[in-house]
């Protein structure tokens, strides 16, 4: 784990500098850890921290297979079914994103952005 963690701050680092116009930097991980497969930690340039579950990133995925009827029904099935959801495998996408391997279905074409995963943590505060 301590070898995925700096992977980590170096691809954080580059992207900082390297997309500053494309990614706002405080949109950039400082750390991304999986807990147990059940949980994923992210903490954010700007001071926040993230955590979302395995299944919650899971039903989140907007890969092309996932937004298909048949997508949407396999991403209900996995949730409901008796195995849990984790998370098997991780890894940076191009410095811009993140990439997980979901169990028990095996799921691994999701890229999850960096704004993207952000958003997904800081839902918008209601009027």
């Amino acid at each position: 784990m301590q070898q995925h963690r700096r992977q980590w701050r170096r691809a954080s680092s580059r992207v900082g500098h390297r997309y500053a116009r494309l990614v706002d930097p405080s949109i950039v991980p400082e750390r991304v850890e999986v807990s147990e497969g059940a949980e994923v930690v992210i903490n954010w340039e700007d001071g926040t921290v993230s955590t979302y579950s395995a299944s919650q990133l899971r039903a989140a995925c907007q890969c092309a297979e996932c937004r298909e009827p048949f997508g949407q029904k396999k991403i209900e099935e996995v949730l409901a079914g008796p195995e849990p959801v984790t998370i098997t495998a991780t890894k940076l996408v191009g410095g811009y994103a993140v990439n997980f391997v979901f169990s028990p279905d095996g799921h691994s074409t999701g890229i999850f952005s960096f704004p993207a995963l952000y958003a997904l943590g800081h839902p918008p505060e209601e009027p």
